[in-house]
């Protein structure tokens, strides 16, 4: 005898029906959730690409001296060193511009001049050149010493708008010198080696640089000798 096959009822096949389509709705969310994660990250992917592209690289510079160490940077308008430094830089800086001998002065003075400003050596120049005091040593094939002979002050020191129009911080520096002028001529009366000493109290100003320009970040702009 075969075995009579039994229809579903009715309950069962709409509960069939019914579970396929619970299925389908639980895929359906499923997806998309998935395609708004997607679209999601996709979003912040892109975003951050833009962030990142359309910023501007920004470079940090430093500054060291020659043996590596980093030199504060610090800005024109404001002192970088105490009073006591600025004095002792501006005594030896004077001191170096107006030692020098008829040979080896071209040396000498390229040395002395990474101590001035563009304009500070430009008027020492010209005053020179108007003194004819170069020419003298040279004739007379002379030696120049300066020597400090007293302690130095500040008699000014502040905040500047410069012709260039640039705030600089400046100093005015005054102190005492004895410039010794020795030939290698000798005198028809005495027999001795030519010499003649001047004391003089000298003004000089002093401004802050950038220290690309000068180590120290300061330079003499302006240098003023009066007899004493």
């Amino acid at each position: 005898m075969t075995e009579k096959k039994t229809w579903p009822s009715a309950d069962f096949a709409a509960a069939a029906i019914l579970t396929g389509h619970w299925y389908s709705n639980v895929r359906l969310h499923i997806m998309a959730r998935i395609v708004t994660l997607s679209l999601l990250m996709l979003l912040i992917t892109f975003g951050g690409l833009y962030a990142v592209c359309g910023k501007q690289t920004q470079f940090r510079y430093v500054l060291s001296d020659t043996s590596g160490k980093l030199i504060d940077l610090v800005p024109v308008s404001k002192p970088n060193h105490p009073d006591e430094f600025v004095i002792k830089w501006a005594i030896d800086a004077v001191t170096r511009l107006n030692t020098f001998d008829y040979v080896n002065y071209p040396a000498q003075f390229q040395e002395a001049k990474f101590a001035m400003t563009a304009q500070g050596w430009k008027n020492y120049e010209k005053g020179m050149a108007t003194a004819g005091m170069l020419n003298s040593v040279i004739g007379l094939g002379a030696v120049t010493t300066a020597v400090p002979t007293g302690p130095g002050t500040i008699i000014k020191a502040a905040n500047f708008q410069w012709p260039d129009g640039v705030y600089r911080y400046a100093w005015r520096v005054r102190f005492p010198m004895l410039i010794t002028y020795r030939s290698a001529r000798l005198d028809p009366q005495t027999k001795q080696p030519m010499t003649n000493n001047q004391a003089v109290n000298v003004d000089v100003t002093v401004v802050r640089m950038p220290e690309f320009l000068n180590p120290q970040g300061l330079g003499v702009r302006q240098l003023l000798m009066s007899g004493r």
